[in-house]
């Protein structure tokens, strides 16, 4: 594990020294945290969205996500989140784009920050431990924008319309919503994504614990958050409701399930051997996880 630290190509912004629940972690959710949007700029994301959109067609669509500007760890160990809104067509014509560098300076050149300019998507990514201490992994498919044919953990995004839709406000007033209402939606979107990905009852999961931020260096830095869910079913049976298929099952052509042991003693060669090529989230998810319970 000391070489998957070494090499889990992320950035930590935050990890909770305690079990990291909903209540230790704050947002300031505001419009200042946008992405600036600088319109001689624009066209270079429709050119990056066009490309994609032609090689996962209907698959690919546009939604607004949440914006991570800033994570800041306060004296008493509580992380602030500084969150606005962007949308996934900036991201994929940003951070994944082929000009990410063009809008990394302007930001440093009219907001003299690098990253002002870059959509920084929040996306979320959890562990499932099963009933029989198995980890749950995924092998993405070829038919997403990110990571396809790597081994990773079930994830996706927190949804600013399902929160919208859960608080009962309009998208021109989601800057309404409270530090709690976003948190929700950041614990919460992980639930669902496990739900549908892996097609498991809601009710089997546990109410997920935060491991940490984290910024994805390959991804043009993407924001990251990592939880743990635990699962009352056995990995058989986990196994049976994967192959009847979810809402998402095509995000994934298969589950691999190993145990603590297994994992904890394979070197980052290893690993690689067992599960295919790791996602840098997935790497540093996995070292978060046994820093934190593996001590």
């Amino acid at each position: 594990m000391e070489e998957l630290c070494a090499q889990h190509g992320c950035e930590i912004l935050y990890a909770p020294p305690f079990e990291g629940t909903a209540d230790k972690l704050l947002v300031d959710f505001s419009p200042n945290f946008n992405r600036k949007i600088i319109a001689d700029l624009e066209p270079l994301i429709e050119k990056n969205w066009l490309q994609l959109k032609k090689e996962l067609g209907d698959k690919l669509y546009n939604d607004d996500k949440f914006r991570i500007h800033s994570v800041k760890e306060t004296e008493d160990n509580i992380a602030v989140v500084e969150v606005g809104i962007t949308d996934y067509k900036s991201y994929v014509g940003t951070n994944l784009g082929n000009d990410l560098n063009v809008f990394v300076a302007r930001g440093m050149t009219d907001f003299s920050n690098k990253k002002a300019c870059v959509s920084d998507a929040l996306g979320v990514g959890s562990i499932v431990l099963t009933a029989d201490n198995y980890l749950l992994l995924v092998r993405r498919s070829f038919e997403v924008a990110e990571g396809q044919g790597m081994t990773d953990f079930p994830g996706g995004h927190a949804e600013p319309k399902e929160m919208a839709k859960k608080i009962g406000c309009k998208a021109s007033d989601i800057f309404l919503a409270r530090s709690e209402d976003v948190v929700h939606e950041m614990f919460y979107s992980m639930m669902r994504e496990v739900r549908d990905e892996i097609n498991l009852p809601e009710e089997s999961l546990s109410w997920p614990v935060l491991l940490g931020f984290l910024r994805n260096v390959r991804n043009g830095g993407k924001p990251h958050a990592s939880f743990l869910i635990r699962c009352n079913l056995e990995k058989d049976k986990i196994k049976k409701y994967f192959e009847e298929g979810g809402p998402e099952a095509y995000e994934s052509t298969g589950i691999l399930f190993f145990s603590e042991k297994e994992l904890l003693k394979m070197s980052l060669a290893e690993l690689r051997k067992e599960l295919g090529e790791l996602t840098p989230c997935a790497k540093a998810t996995l070292y978060l996880y046994f820093c934190k319970y593996k001590k």
